[in-house]
This record gives structure tokens, C-alpha cells and sequence, in this order.
């Protein structure tokens, strides 16, 4: 089994033009997925800022991630999600700044 991964994080990389198939991760489902890239990019960029948007329809899962990383420190700024899911597109900048 570890071999047709790591078969597979060659390829996908590759694929990709990553520069290694080190920098390629399987998780095990949406949630654990959607989990580590919010908090990979803000730990990432948190050098240039702590704040961030976030739509109020978004999954549960993103939600939870984003409760997180409030609880240790960032800024979330809700915006309504208006037609076709797109965060103000009901006019204005619709949701509070907490």
C-alpha cells in the first residue's frame, strides 16, 4: 500500500510540476482536507495579517477551522453569501465584522 501511494504522490506531483512529491498530501475526507488548507494558509501568511474573509454559507467543516483559528487570534469577517453563493453580491458588504 505505501508504495502505490507514494507511486502516486510521484505522478500527481509531476503532474503538477510540484517541486517534490513531498509537497503532495492525501487526506482522508473533505473535512480533514478543507481543515488543513484554511489552516496551512493562515498560518502561512499570518506575517501579513490576521484577518479574514469568510462567507456565511460556507460548509460546516470551514466553519469549524475558521472558529478555530479565532479562538487563537485571527479576525473573522463574515459577508453574506447573495446569488449563486458569491459573498455581496446582495449589494453592500453585507454581514458585521465581528
Amino acid at each position: 500500500m505505501r508504495d502505490a501511494l507514494n507511486k502516486a504522490r510521484e505522478q500527481i506531483a509531476a503532474f503538477l510540476h510540484a517541486e517534490s512529491p513531498e509537497d503532495i498530501f492525501f487526506t482522508s475526507d473533505g473535512t480533514e482536507s478543507a481543515n488543513l488548507a484554511i489552516k496551512g494558509v493562515a498560518y502561512a501568511n499570518q506575517r501579513r495579517g490576521n484577518h479574514i474573509v469568510v462567507s456565511e454559507i460556507e460548509h460546516p467543516s470551514v466553519l469549524q477551522s475558521l472558529e478555530f483559528l479565532e479562538k487563537q487570534g485571527f479576525h473573522l469577517h463574515p459577508r453574506e453569501g447573495g446569488p449563486g453563493g458569491l459573498p455581496g453580491s446582495r449589494g453592500g458588504s453585507g454581514g458585521r465584522d465581528r
